[in-house]
């Protein structure tokens, strides 16, 4: 009755909890409020609004499911998450690791992941942030080991099993950040590659991780399908470490492309990255030396990326197969083209298939004979009157032949 604050949280509260603060902590009440992480809501079911008031100032947040996701509220704006859970059940050295763990055997672990900073590396929480760098996306949370201050966790088997329970969780769940127009965007969560002054706890993630989605469906093939690392083909490196995309938008924009290739999707430089990562280390033996590089994805060569549209097509769609190949080399830089293979990818007038060579093959012309405009040497009418692949295949240096070529060498 004598606590105006407290009369007025008995008009409509059902529980208070009233705290007597030690001498000084009500001073840095204003730092702790204004650095509360309000992902906090995110690791917890029995709240979903939350006030931090002193006086006149206040942070109020909000946490609400939306279409399937978590939407977090701040009062500066909103965050959109996904949040995933396991239990696992410790081993006798695990508990031994860690007595003062007070929940049994059985320890919750919690990845909450920010859909829209996917490719920011994240941290481990003891629902609050610690200082160590998962490197996964988001918060994984769990009742770690840390130290005093609560800041870094500590070495040992109790933190290494959770760490190892929570790679096989998130191996498991990541396909789940995927979408039907972004079918490569769970990537962007994967951790970065290993480097200078990363911790114990986050090359263990990052390497029980890798081992347990050796054999799991996890790139996108060209219909937006989930498929395991070896079962699709991957564009060429040149074409993909270049600034210009206009060729690998190109050839994906043909709707008789082949399915079985990584999907336009991944093709950014951390996505394409991450596949590499997922790929078993190569070693090249020279002598008695054996080497080792980096782990990558096999890259197809130009011409066989090129062939790939037109691969197995029968007379009916062979002519569109070939003008989406011709189109795509042009967009190749000449720089590139000068020095790599194209394929044979230009449909002639006899229905065979040629490299678009200028030395070789020529443009249909009126001044042609017969003989010349129906053989392996003249490329398809059909090819040459559509405007923009004969502007395709004039780019490439092919020309109207004024005359018949000696021999068909």
């Amino acid at each position: 009755d004598t606590d105006e604050e407290l009369r007025e949280l008995m008009s409509w509260a059902t529980n208070i909890v009233r705290l007597p603060l030690k001498p000084g902590a009500y001073g840095n009440l204003d730092a702790q409020i204004a650095n509360f992480p309000p992902e906090f809501l995110l690791l917890v079911d029995h709240v979903r609004y939350l006030t931090l008031e002193k006086a006149e100032a206040a942070r109020e947040f909000v946490l609400e499911k939306w279409r399937g996701e978590l939407r977090l509220e701040t009062g500066e704006g909103f965050s959109r998450w996904r949040r995933f859970e396991t239990t696992h059940r410790l081993s006798a050295k695990a508990r031994s690791d860690w007595p003062l763990h007070d929940e049994g055997g059985d320890v919750p672990i919690r990845w909450a992941v920010p859909l829209d900073r996917l490719g920011e590396p994240g941290q481990f929480w003891a629902f609050f942030p610690t200082r160590t760098a998962s490197l996964v996306a988001g918060i994984l949370n769990a009742p770690w080991n840390t130290n005093a201050g609560r800041q870094h966790l500590r070495p040992g088997r109790y933190n290494d099993e959770l760490i190892e329970a929570a790679a096989a969780m998130i191996a498991e769940e990541l396909p789940k950040l995927a979408t039907p127009s972004d079918p490569a965007r769970h990537l962007d969560a994967l951790p970065r590659r290993e480097e200078s002054g990363d911790t114990e706890q986050s090359v263990r993630l990052r390497e029980h991780l890798v081992s347990c989605l050796k054999g799991r469906e996890i790139v996108p093939d060209q219909d937006g399908k989930l498929r395991p690392i070896g079962e699709i083909s991957y564009p060429p490196k040149t074409l993909t470490d270049g600034a210009d995309r206009t060729p690998l938008e190109r050839w994906a924009a043909y709707s008789g492309r082949p399915s079985d290739w990584l999907h336009h999707s991944a093709l950014t430089r951390n996505r394409l990255a991450s596949i590499d990562r997922l790929f078993p280390p190569q070693r090249i033996v020279s002598g008695y030396s054996i080497y080792g590089r980096a782990p990558a994805a096999p890259r197809a060569t130009i011409a066989k990326w090129l062939e790939a549209l037109i691969e197995g097509r029968q007379a009916d769609d062979a002519v569109q197969a070939s003008m989406a190949a011709i189109q795509t080399a042009a967009a190749i830089p000449p720089e590139t083209r000068s020095r790599e293979r194209l394929g044979e990818i230009v449909l002639t007038a006899s229905g065979g298939w040629r490299p678009p060579d200028p030395g070789r093959l020529v443009l249909p012309d009126g001044s042609l004979n017969g003989a010349v405009s129906e053989s392996g040497w003249c490329v398809h009418p059909e090819l040459a009157s559509d405007r923009d692949t004969r502007t395709a295949l004039e780019a490439l240096g092919l020309k109207p032949a004024q005359r018949r070529p000696s021999s068909d060498t």
